[in-house]
């Protein structure tokens, strides 16, 4: 049994850089994919498996997760809901980059000097390896 049978249904991605066709519209005839991060769930729908055919008239979603790791080295998406604890691009330094960014400026925003610094070190603690190129001094 392919997933086609059972289709549709509800998937995560594993891995960010999972790129997702559009479905075209029926009235421009367009598709606009979109590059997906870890945690985000779709819908497997007959249109967007159609879109994913190659011309032989297989999908990449048919790949259960053995054969994902064997032919592009990790898992890209599995069925079913991802963890609740997951967030969104987890695995994606610019993801994480900006969340550090935003934390940063809510910790810069503290007007107690002990907690600010404390707030920053925090920030830096968990965000900082991905925000080094910006502030080099974090190295």
């Amino acid at each position: 049994m392919t997933i086609q049978d059972r289709l549709p249904i509800t998937a995560w991605v594993r891995s960010t850089g999972l790129t997702l066709p559009g479905v075209p519209s029926s009235e421009t005839s367009t598709t606009t994919g979109r590059v997906m991060k870890q945690g985000e769930t779709f819908e497997i729908t007959p249109e967007l498996f159609a879109e994913t055919l190659d011309r032989n008239g297989n999908s990449f979603l048919d790949l259960d997760e053995a054969a994902q790791v064997q032919r592009y080295g990790r898992v890209l998406w599995s069925e079913g809901e991802p963890p609740a604890d997951m967030a969104i691009g987890g695995d994606d330094d610019l993801v994480m980059l900006e969340k550090g960014l935003a934390a940063l400026k809510y910790a810069k925003a503290i007007s107690d000097p002990s907690e600010r610094a404390a707030a920053v070190k925090a920030v830096f603690d968990e965000y900082g390896q991905y925000m080094t190129s910006l502030y080099p001094e974090f190295r």
